[in-house]
């Protein structure tokens, strides 16, 4: 009795884990005009509105200055994320759609100091036309003393109107950790290896 085996059919290869591992690539664009073609270059940049966009963020201080804040939350992208890190350093990324962005944010309104905020002006940075990062320093007047912090967000323009999609901000690990604003389903946790 033989212990060859028949060759394996052009359908075996094809469901076989070598084959759906190792997709075959077409040989890559040697030319300024082919990566355009192919996708693998942004578009340039054509307009830089800055006009809309101070408009937006405007809008963004008059709701939270009158407590209008469904009007602050109708400009997200959901879902949106936001990324932070703890006095040690260790970054602390999360995700959230609508619904449980509007759980956090009203779990951590107690805390938002009660003292006036001075907004910096915003450096806009466009990648293309419909990603920007706005970028700024904002500080809390506490009278004595003041406290500045950095801060960025990353915005899209979709349907013609401009939306958050994430926030950036440093320092805000241990609260949101310690104080359980955050569940362990929000965040986004490096895989082990």
């Amino acid at each position: 009795m033989s212990s060859r085996q028949p060759p394996a059919s052009s359908a075996d290869r094809a469901t076989s884990p070598a084959a759906s591992t190792k997709p075959e690539l077409t040989p890559g664009p040697t030319t300024l005009e082919a990566y355009r073609n192919n996708g693998l270059l942004a578009r340039p940049v054509s307009s830089e509105d800055r006009a809309e966009l101070d408009a937006f963020f405007a809008a963004r201080q008059q709701a939270i200055h009158t407590g209008q804040m469904h009007l602050l939350f109708a400009q997200e992208d959901y879902p949106v994320f936001f990324q932070t890190d703890d006095a040690s350093g260790k970054p602390v990324t999360f995700i959230m759609d609508h619904e449980r962005y509007l759980q956090m944010m009203s779990q951590v309104g107690p805390y938002f100091p009660r003292v006036p905020l001075q907004h910096g002006p915003r450096e806009y940075i466009f990648l293309t036309d419909t990603l920007v990062i706005a970028h700024q320093v904002d500080t809390y007047d506490f009278g004595a003393e003041k406290a500045s912090w950095r801060s960025a967000n990353i915005l899209v323009k979709r349907d013609g109107q401009w939306k958050n999609k994430g926030i950036i901000e440093g320092g805000f690990g241990e609260f949101l950790t310690a104080n359980g604003v955050l569940r362990q389903e929000d965040l986004v946790a490096p895989k082990q290896k």
